[in-house]
């Protein structure tokens, strides 16, 4: 590990990353580092979708790619949907499922007919910033624990890897008890041929929530003011609202249809509801400990840096 402090490429190529993390509603965690090879280091955004962005300074801006690799599973990024940060260095983009947070990446790039490779887990990289005792002095630190702790509960909810927790070591039980769901009014007006049937969140890969209609006729009729387009599903449809980034979790979500029928949720009610009622320790689990998330990522946003940007670290 070494101090950035003394770096201003390094200081300055991450404090861009900032900018632009936060200014997406995405909260960043970064680790960045000089080296020979083109792959110059990771960071993690933690939105509404979880992302291990790799680094890399590239000669070919059109045609180089990056392809990762989790398991049996294979994504290829071209340079032109990563993101450009300055000069010929680049962040691609790998997604992952909350579940996935000890899975190995694995990272090659392909770039003026030369490959590179690399690899990481979203794990292995908090362990790098654990390992840095100037760390200790951020909100990040928090952060993370919180991420990883967010991650076991997931697995332990799908099913997934549970011999390998993303919290092993770093267990914490949230502090703060679930609030209860504050009764209110989900519907307001009507529209002829479509019905409010209920809300609720997504927490596979992203974080969502989707509303569920009943429909008489065509649902070409109607149209929504925010979603996705609407799915057919066991007799409803639904319209999915994603991109909700944990800060939000409390903010509600308003839809309304053809101007006349509104409906409002928040996955802070669903995470709410689901503590109080269910039956299932590991749903019970898992939303006790978004709420934990949600509530580190808003002390997170309040005070990223905790004593100061002089504080930042590189972890390679």
């Amino acid at each position: 590990m070494q101090k950035a402090t003394g770096n201003k490429s390094i200081l300055r190529i991450v404090s861009l990353a900032l900018v632009l993390l936060l200014s997406a509603g995405a909260l960043g965690i970064w680790a960045f580092a000089e080296t020979a090879s083109p792959l110059k280091g990771t960071s993690v955004s933690l939105g509404s979708e979880l992302v291990v962005n790799f680094y890399a300074e590239v000669t070919d801006t059109e045609g180089a790619t990056m392809t990762f690799g989790i398991g049996t599973e294979r994504k290829t990024v071209p340079v032109t949907q990563a993101q450009h940060m300055e000069g010929n260095l680049y962040a691609f983009p790998c997604t992952i499922a909350p579940a996935q947070m000890t899975q190995t990446i694995e990272a090659t790039l392909s770039d003026s007919g030369k490959t590179y490779e690399t690899s990481t887990s979203m794990r292995a990289y908090a362990e790098k910033l654990f390992a840095s005792k100037q760390w200790d002095k951020l909100a990040a630190n928090d952060m993370m624990v919180a991420t990883l702790n967010y991650g076991a509960a997931s697995q332990n909810y799908f099913d997934y890897n549970t011999e390998n927790l993303a919290n092993a070591g770093y267990e914490k039980t949230p502090t703060s008890a679930v609030p209860e769901a504050t009764p209110t009014s989900m519907v307001s007006g009507s529209v002829s041929g479509i019905s409010f049937y209920g809300a609720s969140l997504v927490f596979e890969t992203r974080i969502a929530v989707r509303f569920y209609f009943t429909v008489k006729g065509n649902i070409a009729d109607y149209s929504f003011s925010i979603g996705e387009e609407p799915v057919y599903k066991d007799g409803l449809y639904y319209v999915e609202v994603p991109d909700i980034n944990p800060q939000d979790y409390a903010t509600d979500i308003t839809l309304t249809v053809n101007d006349a029928l509104t409906v409002t949720y928040s996955p802070m009610q669903y995470i709410s509801r689901m503590y109080a009622k269910t039956e299932k320790a590991e749903l019970k689990a898992l939303v006790g400990e978004l709420y934990a998330y949600h509530l580190t990522a808003l002390d997170y946003l309040a005070d990223p840096y905790g004593n100061g940007s002089d504080n930042l670290v590189s972890a390679q």
